[in-house]
C-alpha cells in the first residue's frame, strides 16, 4: 500500500481555506457589477424614455453652441466676464421693494447712501457691462469655464439694480428707466450664452423703487412696459430648463460612463477614483431618482398658472424621501450623491422659474404699476378706481394672479398704491406686503407696493 507524501493531508485544506475566502471575496465583486449593471440600465432606460418623447440629451440636440468660437476681444461676451470677475464678491443691493413694504427700518438717507457706495465701489465691473451693452454678443470666450462666475453674474444684477434706484433717487427717471432696460438686456444675452445662467437673474429689476422716487416720462414708461411685457416667455423659460437638463446629463455622462456624448447609445464606464468608482451604482440609483424629478418638473412646467403651482406641489408629496434633493437645491451633506458635486452649480430652477410663484406676481405686478403710471400722466395724477380702468387703453387686460387665477388685487391708501397677490393662503390682507418679507412668504400678500408723491422733491 502507498502511502500518500508527507504533508499532503495539509494542503488540502489548506487549498479549501484559500478557495474559501477567495470565493466570499469574489461574491461581494460579482453582487457589486450586477448592481452597477442593473443601475446602469435603469439609467438608460429613464434617457431613452426621454429621448422618446423627444426632449434633448446633450447640448447640442438641445441647440446650444458647444463649439469654441474664436476669441473676440470686440464682443460683449467678454466684456461681460471681465465685469462678473470685478463684481465677485460684492454685496447684495438693499431690498428696495422692503423698504417701500416697510420691512426695512433704515432711513431713505440710509438707504441711498448705501446704494450710492455700492455702486461706487463697483463702478469699474458696471462700466465694463456698459461697453459690453453697445456692442455684439457672440457668446463666451472660447474655453471659458463660465458657470463658476454665476455669483458674479448675480452681483451685477444686484448692482444695476442698485443704480437703477440710486438714479431714480436723484430725480432721473427717465434715466433710470434705461438702467432697467439694460439689466434686463443684459440678462437675456447673459440667458443666450448659457443656459444655467438664465436661473441667476433675481433681482430682474426695482421697477417699483423706481416708479416711487422718480417721474418717468410717457415716453420712457411705454418701453418699460413693453419690455415687461416680453419678460414672461413661457416657451422660452421651458427651453432653458430642458437646456440645463441636457447639460447635466452630458456632463455627468462623461464623467462617470463615457466618453461618447450621444447618449446612451455608448458607455465604457471609465475607472475614476476609487470612491467615485465604488459609489457609481449607488449615485446611479440617485441620479435617476432626480432625472424623474426633473421629468416631472418639466412636465410642469408645461402647465399654465395655477395648476403649475398645484403640479409642484403634487411633486413633493410623491417625492417625500428629501425634498431638498429636487434638482438644483442644496442637499444636506448626509445625503449629498458623490455626483453632485459635478452638478452642483446647476441652478435651482425648479424652484424659482416654475413652481415658486413670486417672481411672477413681482413681474406682473410691476407690469400693472407701469400701466397706472401711465394712466397718471394722462388724468392730472389721478389714479385709476380700479384696474380695469387700464384696459384697454393701456394694457389688454388686468394681469391674472398666477397663485389664485383671479385678477390682481388692487388697493389705494394715501401714501400709496399696492399690487399684489393675496398669497399661497388665499388670505386677503389689504396688501399688507411687509410679513412677506419678516415671515413665510407662503402665509402672506405678495406683490409691489409704489409711493404715491416721491419722499422728496429732486433737486
Amino acid at each position: 500500500m502507498t502511502l500518500p507524501p508527507r504533508g499532503a493531508s495539509r494542503m488540502r485544506p489548506a487549498f479549501r481555506r484559500v478557495a474559501i475566502v477567495c470565493f466570499a471575496m469574489l461574491v461581494p465583486v460579482a453582487l457589486w457589477n450586477l448592481w452597477d449593471y442593473v443601475e446602469l440600465r435603469r439609467l438608460i432606460g429613464e434617457l431613452e424614455r426621454i429621448r422618446e418623447r423627444g426632449e434633448p440629451l446633450t447640448a447640442r440636440e438641445a441647440g446650444w453652441q458647444t463649439d469654441p468660437s474664436p476669441f473676440d476681444a470686440d464682443s460683449a461676451g467678454v466684456y461681460f466676464e471681465a465685469g462678473s470677475i470685478l463684481a465677485l464678491g460684492g454685496s447684495r443691493a438693499p431690498n428696495v421693494d422692503g423698504w417701500l413694504a416697510g420691512a426695512n427700518t433704515e432711513s431713505l438717507e440710509e438707504l441711498e447712501e448705501r446704494l450710492r457706495r455700492m455702486v461706487e465701489r463697483h463702478s469699474e465691473a458696471l462700466r465694463l457691462v456698459d461697453e459690453g451693452l453697445t456692442r455684439e454678443f457672440r457668446g463666451f470666450s472660447a474655453g471659458n469655464e463660465f458657470s463658476y462666475r454665476t455669483w458674479g453674474v448675480t452681483s451685477i444684477a444686484w448692482l444695476m439694480s442698485a443704480r437703477s434706484v440710486g438714479v431714480s433717487l436723484a430725480g432721473e427717471g427717465d434715466a433710470a428707466v434705461q438702467v432697467v432696460l439694460d439689466q434686463l438686456r443684459y440678462g437675456s444675452l447673459v440667458e443666450a450664452g448659457e443656459a444655467r445662467l438664465a436661473f441667476f437673474g433675481e433681482p430682474r429689476h426695482e421697477i417699483a423703487g423706481v416708479l416711487s422716487f422718480s417721474r418717468p416720462s410717457p415716453a420712457s414708461l411705454r418701453r418699460l412696459q413693453s419690455a415687461l411685457e416680453s419678460l414672461e416667455d413661457p416657451e422660452r423659460e421651458l427651453d432653458n430648463l430642458l437646456r440645463s437638463r441636457a447639460e447635466l446629463v452630458e456632463r455627468i455622462w462623461r464623467r462617470y460612463y463615457g466618453l461618447d456624448p450621444q447618449v446612451p447609445l455608448t458607455y465604457r464606464l471609465p475607472w475614476r477614483s476609487v470612491t467615485e468608482s465604488l459609489l457609481r451604482p449607488w449615485f446611479t440609483h440617485d441620479f435617476v431618482r432626480s432625472l424623474r424629478l426633473w421629468s416631472e418638473l418639466i412636465g410642469a412646467a408645461r402647465l399654465p398658472w395655477p395648476e403649475r403651482m398645484r403640479a409642484r406641489q403634487d411633486v413633493e408629496r410623491r417625492f417625500p424621501r428629501e425634498p431638498r434633493s429636487l434638482p438644483g437645491s442644496d442637499p444636506p451633506t448626509r445625503w449629498r450623491p458623490v455626483w453632485y458635486e459635478v452638478s452642483s452649480d446647476v441652478p435651482d430652477s425648479s424652484f424659482h422659474l416654475f413652481t415658486n410663484p413670486q417672481r411672477v406676481v413681482k413681474d406682473r405686478a410691476s407690469r400693472m404699476a407701469v400701466a397706472v403710471e401711465r394712466y397718471r400722466r394722462d388724468h392730472d395724477d389721478a389714479l385709476p378706481s380700479s384696474l380695469s380702468d387700464l384696459v384697454p387703453a393701456y394694457v389688454g387686460e388686468v394681469s391674472l394672479d398666477p397663485i389664485s387665477g383671479e385678477p390682481l388685487r388692487y388697493r389705494v391708501d394715501a401714501e400709496s398704491y399696492s399690487i399684489y397677490s393675496v398669497g399661497v393662503n388665499g388670505v386677503d390682507d389689504g396688501g399688507n406686503l411687509r410679513a412677506s418679507y419678516w415671515g413665510p412668504s407662503d402665509q402672506a400678500d405678495v406683490g409691489v407696493r409704489v409711493l404715491r408723491v416721491p419722499p422728496r422733491p429732486a433737486p
